[in-house]
């Protein structure tokens, strides 16, 4: 172990917060080199001279200060809209699927846990399907005769989505 080390690891020495073995190596070290000694000792005075000084309790109007100044200097953005949540069986209905046919490609689909509770929100739910759809070809061809052909009057109903 060189200086530098030892120094940075000298106050969880002094304060019994290291495992057995670096505790030994710290000990070693410490046995060794006069200039880490000197940086214990002083250490340990300032810890000593420290817990001799009378408890400082500030008042009302300086913990106020305190306060304001913390809350002035950490300016975060304001939160910025997160659009609508959709629980698993609001995701469901918006999906036109079941809870199996989700269940089966959750480990893609965007989400978020909040209070024990699987949501997903509706823009990153849109966004993955816009990239699922670029990543997906479709190949057309023409009828066989086993296929199935609707008439061109046929009313078509709504979409259901199928991963």
């Amino acid at each position: 172990m060189n200086c530098e080390e030892m120094l940075q690891r000298l106050s969880e020495f002094l304060d019994g917060e290291l495992p057995p073995a670096q505790e030994k190596e710290v000990r070693a070290h410490l046995d060794g080199c006069p200039r880490c000694r000197h940086e214990q000792g002083v250490l340990e005075r300032i810890t000593t001279e420290s817990c001799g000084l009378p408890l400082y309790a500030p008042g009302d109007a300086t913990i106020l200060s305190i306060s304001r100044a913390i809350h002035e200097a950490d300016r975060t953005p304001p939160r910025t809209e997160f659009g609508p949540v959709l629980t698993l069986d609001d995701l469901c209905e918006y999906l036109r699927t079941d809870r199996t046919t989700i269940g089966r490609h959750l480990s893609e689909i965007p989400c978020f846990e909040l209070g024990g509770q699987l949501l997903f929100r509706r823009k990153s739910i849109e966004e993955w399907i816009e990239q699922k759809e670029k990543s997906v070809t479709f190949q057309v061809t023409a009828p066989t005769a086993d296929s199935t052909v609707l008439p061109e009057d046929a009313a078509m109903g709504g979409v259901r989505w199928t991963l």
